[in-house]
């Protein structure tokens, strides 16, 4: 089985402009801050910003709350009420090693690069 690496963006980025995402692999990156196992969802949160996480296809999703989450799914559909969108997660692993402040610079970086390539 093979996934896509999917395309890093930040949860803002998502709800800001949920049509220029929606049904598009994604990555991201934020604070699991609720997750309920009887639903298979979660909620991910980043600056301020959330995100609905879909664990269905997760077999294995039990992180604590506030662990530094990383997911790679595919944006499922956007929830006007909540202002939010659901990634519907296929791959996801604990970041917690991971300097946050370091890879949100890392990633201005990486894009800064790919659009002077562009």
């Amino acid at each position: 089985m093979s996934f896509r690496s999917g395309q890093i963006v930040w949860i803002s980025e998502i709800n800001n402009d949920p049509s220029a995402h929606l049904n598009t692999c994604v990555r991201v990156t934020g604070f699991l801050s609720s997750l309920d196992l009887d639903t298979k969802r979660a909620t991910l949160i980043h600056n301020g910003h959330s995100i609905i996480l879909d664990v269905s296809l997760v077999e294995s999703f039990q992180y604590p709350l506030q662990t530094l989450v990383q997911c790679i799914g595919d944006v499922a559909h956007y929830n006007e009420e909540l202002s939010m969108a659901t990634v519907l997660v296929k791959v996801s692993r604990d970041l917690n090693i991971v300097d946050l402040e370091l890879y949100e610079r890392a990633v201005q970086y990486r894009r800064s690069c790919e659009a002077s390539i562009l």
